[in-house]
């Protein structure tokens, strides 16, 4: 696990349940060697085992097989250890991983997260984190204050605010790279785990995260509208199934309109933790100027 907080390992058992999968977080036996402040660090780790925990306690039962998740058997928090008890995806036939970018397998994707964000809209999110997203600024002040140039850091807290000031949220999963996923055999059906960062939001930050972590950026430039056209009908297909009385076009024009801000807030992050990623000829890049341009 990231800075050795702990271990996840499979176990296969006897009687009705096979295979479980136990996530065991140990913060005493850490080897930190994070170049940020370690109290910060750690401390934002250790919120995200409790809200996963939190998660899996009081949410995420009311997933469907639209939006499958990991089944909890046991969770338990403490000061000196939390533990996870959960379904194995691999043997409940989630068992394929997707390191080869494919659009037909972007559309399973992303009805995944339509029906995910459709179950929660307007979601108080309580116990979760306030504002869903590894990369939210306001836990990432250490990364921002790296970044040498002025007027991106005072743009980064208006391109922060516009997102806040949304009048439609969701519950996002908050880390929703394409690792987090896993398929089926016949790669028609897809499984997500991983819930450390789960919390308020717009759907787009999930959406943005995933195809930066899939998609070459051409592709995305090239089919972009083709594949947010995909996740808002998936959307308004989740939403009337779930019964949620939404005006969908008022929250379709949102969110659509705050598409380049979800995609210029994690390239901020990505200036100030990791320049290296953060390539100014990149597509989110080009967002990323166009959008402190006009703010």
């Amino acid at each position: 696990m990231w800075d050795n907080y702990g271990e996840i390992i499979r176990y296969e058992i006897d009687g009705s349940i096979k295979n479980i999968v136990v996530k065991y977080i140990n913060p005493d036996k850490l080897v930190n060697s994070n170049k940020f402040n370690k109290n910060v660090s750690h401390n934002r780790k250790i919120k995200s085992y409790n809200i996963e925990i939190n998660w899996y306690k009081y949410y995420n039962y009311l997933c469907n097989d639209e939006c499958y998740t990991p089944k909890m058997y046991y969770g338990n928090s403490s000061s000196k250890e939390k533990i996870l008890i959960l379904e194995d995806l691999f043997y409940s036939g989630f068992n394929n991983t997707s390191k080869n970018y494919n659009i037909s397998q972007i559309n399973i994707l992303l009805k995944w997260l339509a029906n995910f964000h459709g179950i929660f809209i307007h979601d108080k999110a309580n116990n979760l984190w306030e504002n869903g997203s590894y990369w939210h600024l306001s836990t990432r002040l250490e990364e921002l204050n790296l970044i040498k140039d002025e007027n991106i850091r005072k743009q980064s807290y208006k391109i922060d605010e516009a997102l806040n000031n949304a009048k439609y949220k969701t519950i996002i999963h908050g880390d929703a790279k394409i690792d987090n996923f896993l398929f089926n055999k016949n790669k028609t059906k897809v499984a997500a785990f991983d819930f450390q960062y789960v919390g308020k939001s717009i759907g787009m930050k999930d959406v943005i995260y995933l195809l930066d972590s899939f998609l070459p950026q051409d592709i995305i430039k090239k089919n972009e509208s083709y594949i947010l056209n995909i996740y808002f009908q998936e959307l308004k297909l989740a939403l009337e199934k779930y019964n949620k009385n939404i005006d969908f076009d008022e929250l379709e024009s949102e969110w659509r309109s705050l598409y380049t801000f979800a995609f210029a807030d994690f390239y901020r992050f990505l200036l100030g933790w990791a320049p290296c990623y953060a390539k100014s000829s990149s597509y989110i890049g080009e967002i990323f100027r166009n959008t402190i341009n006009k703010i």
